[in-house]
């Protein structure tokens, strides 16, 4: 019995975190079905969210002693539309240190 629990807690988990990727590719505006399986899912992971997690570390990162102004590690950020769920707000602009 207790296998067949963790199964199905592992296929609920898969099917929940499947609605998150379609979330996710809707706030982009990335076409097609990613969130169809684990595996396209994985492939969006790495060419729609990872390029652009990449381009934005490369705007808002230290660049010799002088950190990026604490306003574009907010305007820069490309995942807005994402979180709009989450508590607000994202980033304080207090600080370089306490936004990253």
């Amino acid at each position: 019995m207790k296998k067949i629990f963790c199964l199905s807690y592992v296929l609920s988990r898969r099917l929940e975190l499947l609605r998150e990727v379609g979330r996710l590719q809707e706030s982009l505006g990335v076409p097609g079905d990613v969130s169809y399986t684990c595996e396209t899912a994985g492939h969006f992971f790495l060419y729609q969210v990872m390029s652009r997690w990449e381009e934005y570390m490369s705007k808002v990162k230290v660049k010799g002693s002088k950190p990026s102004e604490v306003a574009n590690i907010c305007n820069f950020f490309p995942f807005h539309q994402y979180f709009t769920n989450a508590p607000q707000p994202i980033f304080k602009g207090r600080s370089y240190t306490e936004d990253m």
